[in-house]
């Protein structure tokens, strides 16, 4: 008789958020009106550019902005930003979440091995 191995439904990919950058302040402080204050200034050096929400994702440390366009997000992606005096990597928010989402599934898969042996 074969063993019968019991799989976890898959999660989904996130949903995209193509005008989105995200960044990670690594547990320092920072409050919106400094995010906002700080990114924007960054911002308005690339053109007429403009920051429509702020959110803090408390359990990752991770800051996501959704900027006005996919145009403004092109333009600093990659870029660094100094936020109360601690310099960050501004990333795109679906390359994150892609990447996050893919080490999710590599270790569901151990886990999964690990489970038939």
């Amino acid at each position: 008789m074969s063993k019968i191995v019991e799989r976890r439904p898959q999660s989904l990919p996130p949903e995209p958020l193509p005008n989105a950058i995200s960044f990670d302040l690594g547990g320092s402080l920072a409050s919106h009106e400094d995010v906002y204050n700080q990114l924007g200034a960054y911002l308005k050096s690339f053109g007429d550019f403009h920051i429509k929400s702020l959110q803090f994702v408390a359990l990752s440390f991770r800051w996501v902005v959704l900027l006005d366009s996919k145009t403004a997000r092109d333009r600093i992606a990659g870029g660094r930003v100094n936020i109360n005096g601690r310099t960050v990597l501004l990333r795109r928010y679906d390359d994150v979440m892609l990447l996050e989402y893919k080490k999710n599934l590599r270790g569901n898969g151990l886990v999964d091995m690990f489970k038939q042996t």
